[in-house]
């Protein structure tokens, strides 16, 4: 049965619709992008708020490239949180722009009472700044020497690698000092052989009397090689007679 004129009628205005809601989908799209990139040049717009919009533009993007197969009021509503998000996000920079501009301000201001404190002497902040500047070189100084310290361990307990590898413990000792700190605990623990032996001030890398500038200039790392004992070989001695003293 051939559809009647009126459904036809019906059927062209539906399409109608739908095309006429593709066209207003790809419209604010279109607008969307050029409200991103607007935004991106405005000082003060955060990364996240345009990260989150960029991904809002994608969906839409995405949706349209199937959208004929959608129906006319999926397409219309789709269009409309769009417009609803462009509007929110255009809201949203508004709002990081008077955020960035009050820390701004927050910032001089701070700055301005700090250039005021400092024209007058005030025994109270004197002595507090003071007192974290010490603990802050307090801190820096212990952990540099529980680093060399463990670094020393590691290097010394390697004196008889080669050069290298007794500078590849110092190194990688004193990064990992905790590490080194364990180790030696454990070999002081079982009872091992010169155990906490230390045979340079740091890292054993230079045998003395080399050079006297070395000795002077890297006395922490230079030590004295142990005396190893000579093997004895005993000659036996003839046997002195009376016979062999005359001559033949």
């Amino acid at each position: 049965m051939a559809p009647s004129p009126e459904q036809d009628k019906l059927a062209q205005d539906y399409r109608n619709r739908v095309a006429l809601n593709l066209s207003n989908l790809s419209a604010s799209i279109s607008k969307a992008g050029d409200t991103y990139d607007v935004a991106k040049q405005i000082p003060g717009v955060s990364q996240d708020t345009l990260t989150e919009f960029r991904r809002v533009i994608d969906e839409a993007k995405t949706f349209y490239k199937t959208a004929d197969k959608e129906t006319a009021d999926t397409i219309a509503s789709k269009r409309d949180t769009l417009e609803l998000k462009m509007q929110q996000f255009v809201d949203r920079t508004q709002t990081d722009v008077k955020d960035k501009k009050k820390q701004e301000e927050q910032k001089k201001e701070e700055k301005k009472k700090e250039e005021v404190e400092n024209q007058t002497f005030d025994p109270l902040r004197f002595t507090k700044n003071l007192t974290s500047t010490m603990y802050n070189v307090a801190f820096w100084l212990l952990l540099l020497i529980l680093a060399l310290w463990g670094g020393s361990i590691s290097s010394n307990h390697a004196i008889n690698e080669s050069l290298s590898m007794r500078l590849y413990y110092f190194i990688f000792g004193s990064i990992l000092f905790p590490i080194s700190f364990m180790f030696a605990t454990w070999r002081w623990m079982t009872g091992e052989a010169q155990k906490g032996k230390y045979h340079a001030f740091l890292a054993p890398l230079f045998q003395v009397p080399n050079y006297w500038w070395i000795h002077v200039f890297f006395w922490p790392f230079t030590y004295k090689a142990a005396i190893q004992p000579q093997p004895v070989t005993f000659v036996p001695v003839p046997q002195i007679t009376p016979e062999n003293l005359l001559p033949e």
